[in-house]
């Protein structure tokens, strides 16, 4: 097995999360490494051995290639907001020197002069190509020298393990109408090594297909003002209806909960639909 079949990004990305429910989002993948800045609310970071809770004015930082649990609190008016970017291979230089003493996941409290580096390195994200790529680099790069001097590391963990290979791959493409055959193709194996192999690793094609498309949902609904239409069509579902319901049994509120609204949009969803969003299994 290769490796050119799983690689991150190399543009990083900025986005602002809102959020106006606490709901326990359970075994998120990471795919790339980020960091948060909390501006209203809190935020809840929990893995198999430890937990973070980051405050308004502190900073979360996740690398690539782990599931955590997650929190967002509302603030005492109803708001979750935070800063978040997310690193392509272009700011992740060569390890420091320390690189044994950081660790992949924690959170700091930075001093005020990090939001000066948060506003460049947004702003120069924002310019959507207006600044030369090394400016952008540069800025950006920033966070990641601020995260390693209070002792963390955001790393791109490439993995040979063919669950986050498969994940790669349906990330790259969250729309396509993936069958097991390409999957399998893609990753130079037959479909019933494929088969065999995700089920000793407790997992199947279907399940990671439909776990990276309501993962990338999710951060639509909190980033974006798409409506849920155009969300369930760029996750692979041509059914809001079907999508809707995905959703709540992936994450037990329904799309409109996440961005604080109730109503009739709750209540798509009921009839029968099994258009889009299934793995092909031919």
């Amino acid at each position: 097995m290769h490796r050119t079949d799983f690689t991150i990004s190399s543009r990083s990305e900025y986005r602002m999360i809102r959020q106006k429910i606490d709901v326990i989002i359970r075994r998120i993948y990471f795919h790339r490494p980020s960091l948060f800045f909390i501006r209203r609310g809190r935020k809840v970071i929990a893995t198999p051995s430890e937990t973070f809770t980051a405050k308004v004015g502190e900073v979360i930082v996740i690398s690539a290639g782990y599931y955590v649990d997650i929190t967002n609190f509302p603030d005492e008016t109803g708001h979750y907001e935070a800063d978040a970017f997310v690193f392509g291979n272009d700011v992740l230089s060569a390890p420091p020197p320390n690189f044994a003493d950081l660790k992949p996941i924690g959170f700091f409290a930075p001093p005020s002069a990090f939001q000066n580096c948060l506003a460049s390195a947004s702003a120069a994200l924002a310019a959507d190509g207006k600044l030369p790529a090394d400016i952008v680099r540069h800025r950006v790069s920033e966070l990641v020298v601020w995260a390693r001097s209070h002792g963390l590391n955001p790393t791109a963990r490439e993995s040979l393990q063919l669950p986050a290979r498969v994940r790669q791959w349906v990330a790259n493409l969250p729309s396509h109408p993936w069958r097991i055959s390409e999957l399998a193709a893609k990753l130079a194996m037959s479909e019933p090594s494929l088969r065999r192999h995700l089920a000793s690793e407790g997992t199947s094609a279907t399940e990671i297909i439909a776990d990276v498309r309501m993962t990338m949902a999710l951060t639509q609904l909190q980033t974006t003002t798409d409506s849920i239409t155009q969300i369930s069509l760029a996750a692979g579902y041509q059914s809001p209806s079907q999508f809707a319901r995905r959703f709540r049994a992936r994450f037990s509120v329904s799309p409109s909960q996440i961005r604080g609204r109730g109503g009739h949009n709750d209540q798509i969803g009921i009839k029968g639909d099994r258009s889009g969003g299934e793995v092909q299994e031919k």
